[in-house]
C-alpha cells in the first residue's frame, strides 16, 4: 500500500528529557482512521517494549488531524491547557524550538512543549476558553 499523504493522521512522540522526535503514521491507500490508529498503537508498544529498561523516556500516540474535547474529570493545572491533540494537560511555552512535518523553527507565540500546535488554533482556543469575551452596546 502507498501512504495518502506525508504528513498523516497520527504521530508517536518519543521523548526525553534533552530530545523531542515526531514520528509520524502516515495513511495508506484505502486504509480507515481506524485501522492506522491500530497500526499507530502497534508501533508505539513495540517501541515501548523496545525500551522498556529506560525510565526517562516517554512514548506517546498524539492526534495531527483530529481534535478531541476534554473530559469532565480532567483538573488543569494552573500553568497548563488542554491539547486537544495530545489529549492530556499541557504546558504551553513561547520561544521553543518547534518542528513540524520537517520544518523546524522557533516560536513566537506559545505552542504545546509536545505536539507543538499553538494556543491560536480553534480547538485550542474552544477547549480552553480563550476566546476574547464579546461585548455588544
Amino acid at each position: 500500500m502507498k501512504a495518502v499523504s506525508p504528513s498523516g493522521p497520527w504521530g508517536i512522540s518519543i521523548r526525553t528529557a534533552k530530545k523531542n522526535i515526531m514520528k509520524v503514521v502516515p495513511r495508506k491507500d484505502g486504509e480507515s482512521l481506524k485501522d492506522c490508529l491500530q497500526r499507530a498503537k502497534k508501533a508505539a508498544k513495540e517501541l515501548k517494549d523496545k525500551y522498556s529498561h529506560r525510565d526517562d523516556i516517554i512514548i506517546e500516540i498524539i492526534s495531527r488531524k483530529k481534535a478531541f474535547e476534554k473530559p469532565d474529570d480532567i483538573v488543569i493545572k494552573g500553568n497548563q491547557l488542554w491539547c486537544p491533540y495530545c489529549r492530556k494537560p499541557r504546558r504551553f511555552k513561547t520561544g521553543q524550538k518547534v518542528e513540524i512535518d520537517g520544518i523546524t523553527f522557533v516560536s513566537d507565540g506559545r505552542r504545546c512543549v509536545v505536539c507543538g500546535i499553538s494556543d491560536r488554533d480553534f480547538y485550542v482556543r474552544t477547549y480552553n476558553h480563550l476566546w476574547p469575551e464579546v461585548r455588544v452596546k
